[in-house]
């Protein structure tokens, strides 16, 4: 769930969207939901044999175990990185923005991804700029709310770039209701 929809549910927002639903405000937010830049984000799970050196144990919710786990990881890889153990990334090239109109570039389609985006008006100015990245996590960098004890690895693709730009406002305080959105 987008953030705006959690903040105007929450009661933080404009009066005038919250009032609609019944949502006594909290915060005078007015400008929640009206810049929203949706960047698409992926992470793929592995398991991995338990035997498999990970960052598991000291990203996860077992306390319990993270002094022998840190002591174990400590003599076996280097501890002072993020868990991302490599990555790759995606550049718009200079072909892309001689060869396809202005009107392709604003809808240029990333075949891995299925989104839409502006090189053009994103990436002209910046050839080093990625649009997307791809990285191999030593470990599961999200919530592990609800997950047994494993060892985890992961692979991440993002978007640099928004995907879409517009604006987003709850519809209900129902939190299956889809919400109202503008290009």
């Amino acid at each position: 769930m987008d953030s705006s929809l959690i903040f105007e549910r929450s009661g933080i927002g404009a009066v005038s969207i919250l009032g609609n639903f019944g949502i006594k405000q909290i915060v005078d937010l007015p400008g929640v939901g009206k810049e929203y830049d949706d960047r698409a984000f992926l992470i793929t799970l592995y398991i991995v044999d338990t035997n498999t050196v990970t960052t598991e144990a000291i990203s996860s919710k077992h306390p319990e175990l993270w002094g022998r786990k840190f002591k174990q990881l400590s003599r076996q890889c280097d501890m002072d990185g993020s868990g991302l153990t490599g990555g790759s990334k995606k550049l718009p090239s200079y072909i892309h923005h001689q060869i396809l109109t202005a009107s392709q570039r604003r809808g240029w389609v990333i075949k891995c991804v299925l989104v839409k985006m502006d090189i053009g008006r994103n990436s002209a100015n910046k050839p080093d700029k990625p649009s997307f990245g791809l990285g191999t996590f030593g470990g599961f960098p999200g919530t592990h709310s609800g997950l047994p004890l494993l060892q985890l690895t992961a692979i991440g693709c993002f978007l640099v770039y928004p995907a879409s730009h517009r604006r987003i406002h709850i519809t209900s305080d129902d939190i299956n209701t889809h919400p109202a959105g503008e290009e």
